[in-house]
């Protein structure tokens, strides 16, 4: 019995020592399209499917190489960093910017994003921002830089971006398979 009581304290220290983890873009995979001259008309190339890691740029500079070979993307959990290495202009239409997307509706629905007070691309405001549930988009038209830039997306996530941590499921696996044991060990 005693064994018992020593697996269980340990499974709840284990629980209270993981806490929450985040819910956000970490470890799924974020689809990056340019679109132009409207929204849903892919520009320039294919659709870039990226998984996000941090740190770690997803997306540098030469991977929308028919849009800009400047042009990169970087995303952790909760932001998404879009940027140009050198002076660029996004010349007018009713959409020239990126779709960021999720790929395979792993992602929880996105409830708000904000533009960072940060960003250094000389127009961009946060009515250049649009989104839904699994969708964000900036608007860049008619904008013109002659200096690298970069814009960077704060993100929210239904539920305040708070899931259970897998490793307390894994640890209480661990606890009742070492209290078994102890349990057969003391019958023999």
């Amino acid at each position: 019995m005693n064994s018992m009581r020593v697996a269980a304290a340990g499974f709840t220290l284990a629980c209270a020592l993981a806490g929450p983890a985040q819910a956000g873009l970490l470890g799924h995979t974020l689809g990056i399209v340019p679109e132009f001259p409207n929204i849903g008309n892919l520009c320039c190339g294919a659709p870039v499917n990226v998984v996000v890691a941090d740190p770690g740029v997803e997306a540098p500079a030469g991977s929308f190489p028919s849009y800009n070979t400047q042009a990169y993307v970087d995303a952790n959990d909760t932001q998404i960093t879009y940027g140009q290495t050198g002076g660029t202009s996004y010349v007018a239409g009713s959409f020239n910017g990126f779709h960021f997307f999720d790929v395979f509706a792993t992602i929880d629905p996105i409830v708000n994003v904000t533009l960072d007070p940060f960003v250094t691309l000389s127009g961009f405001d946060q009515s250049r921002i649009s989104f839904d549930a699994d969708n964000i988009y900036i608007n860049m038209q008619g904008l013109g830089a002659d200096f690298a830039h970069h814009i960077t997306l704060n993100i929210e996530f239904q539920g305040g971006g708070q899931t259970p941590e897998p490793a307390p499921l894994a640890l209480l696996g661990l606890a009742l398979a070492g209290a078994a044991l102890m349990r057969r060990r003391a019958r023999r």
